[in-house]
């Protein structure tokens, strides 16, 4: 027969998506919280801690230690409750971009991290990781806010109240059918 379809517009990686972004929240004793009933300690998903660690030590076992580069195999099975696969793949996915970041980085600005003729390592390698790491964390910000959140809540309000967030409302406004920006703003 047919097979079962639940959804005609989710799939199994929303929930690796989900499964990702909240894994570190809900680590309990294992991050100093105590357990469901004291504060946690870990920060929210957008940092991506989840994937590049919260303690020092989380983070400095992924790295290479040159050129910011991350090691994707180190970091997909970096051990959790509940991971498997779909998290896993996900997760070198994240360090394959990542790394191809950092080597852009290099590749166009080296003179902003090393200099010329020197391998970039120690705080060379620092900084060229924390701005891939910033660089990747905010698209997938930006993936989630924009992308992720007006899927799940495909409203108007939810997905006009994404655009502001990331276009502003006056471009937001421009773009919606049937709104007069001029009208709302008067000078704008």
């Amino acid at each position: 027969g047919q097979g079962r379809v639940c959804s005609s517009w989710l799939n199994q990686w929303f929930t690796v998506w989900l499964q990702l972004n909240v894994e570190d929240w809900i680590m309990g004793r294992d991050r100093g919280a105590d357990g469901r009933n004291g504060p946690s300690l870990v920060s929210m998903w957008w940092d991506m801690s989840s994937t590049y660690g919260t303690r020092f030590d989380d983070v400095m076992s992924i790295r290479l230690g040159v050129d910011g580069q991350v090691d994707g195999a180190k970091l997909a099975q970096v051990p959790h409750r509940g991971q498997w696969v779909g998290v896993d793949t996900l997760k070198m996915l994240l360090a394959m971009e990542h790394n191809a970041v950092a080597r852009r980085l290099l590749e166009h600005y080296p003179e902003r991290f090393v200099k010329t003729g020197q391998k970039c390592r120690g705080q060379c390698d620092e900084r060229l990781f924390g701005v891939a790491r910033l660089i990747v964390s905010a698209s997938v910000a930006r993936i989630q806010t924009l992308h992720w959140t007006t899927l799940l809540l495909p409203t108007f309000t939810g997905v006009a109240s994404q655009n502001v967030l990331w276009n502003g409302l006056v471009k937001t406004l421009h773009a919606m059918p049937g709104i007069d920006a001029k009208a709302v703003f008067g000078m704008f």
